[in-house]
């Protein structure tokens, strides 16, 4: 039986990354036998984020989603093992029962399943995660307001996650984030069983943001009320209007590089809160690396020790408000237009 490998997250684990990597590879991946199918894979990078959310609409009286459909038509009398990456996946991966369907019906392509996840710190990660979200105008408010709504949930918790995913009918591979003395696309060509090859360069995906950035960000989404005008749309309609935003504010996250507005990283964690986040989840990170790995959480990950931001998010210097208002108001009009606008947009 043939093996698809599906690589799901999770999110910040230098999943970015290690898709512009494949993409650069997809002929060296195809010689050494792993094929990366063309189905729900965005353009310029090896990712399936596509494939992801029908597998939550799969109900049990739903026939195999379209998409699902046809990538089985893509793969199914392919020689090669197959290899699917999305950090979106980690979530779909939750619903075991509709999961499950989807490895019941790659079992009926000829092939099993074996899941690839990377866990990540949970402190470097809820602040990575962090600046993500509020780049992409997806969180708004303080730090402080994320971390109470979010460290409970399962995706941060991974005692809860990885027993949720051994019900799965596959098997689960984890590995740390960043992994010991490997760089993570070794870790992916071991895991797949394939010889090294010559590697070409791939440019290291997402930069850290400074807190300028994240304030300026945040600021803009507050000044427009995007996020609550936009509820108004359609899930589509809302997304492409996002979109649009984000292109539009691409000037102000250029300043985090061109202003060294990310010369200082942003820390959301206090040293104080920091130890409280790792008390929270220290017992079963411990039960998950010993299961996995066979040490403890603290010999696989670094911690790392929050220093503070130069700048007071929630109360700003007034010569840093009115740096970042200069790059905001501008941007005022246009993204009134765009999310104020009538019907829909291209």
């Amino acid at each position: 039986m043939k093996t698809a490998f599906i690589h799901i997250g999770t999110h910040k684990t230098g999943t970015t990354f290690l898709q512009q990597w494949l993409h650069r590879h997809l002929k060296q991946m195809q010689d050494a036998g792993i094929y990366v199918p063309e189905t729900g894979r965005m353009r310029k990078e090896a990712q399936h984020k596509h494939l992801s959310a029908p597998i939550r609409e799969w109900l049990p009286e739903s026939d195999v989603p379209d998409i699902w459909q046809r990538l089985g038509a893509e793969i199914r009398d392919r020689p090669e093992d197959v290899l699917l990456s999305a950090e979106h996946f980690t979530r779909s991966m939750l619903a075991t029962n509709r999961a499950n369907r989807l490895m019941a019906y790659l079992e009926s392509l000829g092939y099993r399943v074996v899941l690839i996840l990377f866990l990540r710190d949970q402190v470097s990660y809820m602040n990575s995660r962090y600046c993500q979200e509020a780049k992409r105008f997806i969180t708004v408010g303080p730090f402080e307001a994320y971390l109470n709504r979010w460290q409970n949930n399962v995706i941060f918790n991974y005692d809860r996650m990885t027993a949720r995913l051994e019900r799965l009918n596959a098997e689960l591979r984890v590995f740390p984030f960043p992994p010991r003395d490997q760089t993570i696309q070794s870790v992916l060509v071991e895991t797949l069983g394939i010889t090294p090859f010559a590697e070409q360069p791939v440019a290291r995906a997402n930069e850290s943001m400074g807190p300028k950035t994240i304030f300026a960000a945040r600021l803009f989404a507050n000044r427009t009320r995007l996020n609550r005008r936009l509820k108004k749309r359609g899930p589509g309609e809302r997304q492409r209007r996002l979109d649009e935003l984000r292109r539009l504010t691409a000037p102000m996250r250029k300043s985090n590089f061109e202003l060294g507005w990310n010369s200082d990283k942003f820390m959301g964690f206090t040293p104080e809160t920091a130890e409280a986040a790792r008390l929270r989840f220290a017992a079963g990170n411990d039960e998950v690396a010993l299961r996995y790995w066979g040490m403890t959480w603290a010999e696989m990950h670094d911690s790392i020790t929050p220093v503070s931001n130069e700048i007071d998010l929630e109360a700003p210097d007034p010569a840093v408000l009115a740096e970042v208002l200069e790059f905001i108001e501008p941007l005022l009009p246009k993204a009134e237009r765009i999310i104020s606008a009538e019907g829909a947009i291209s």
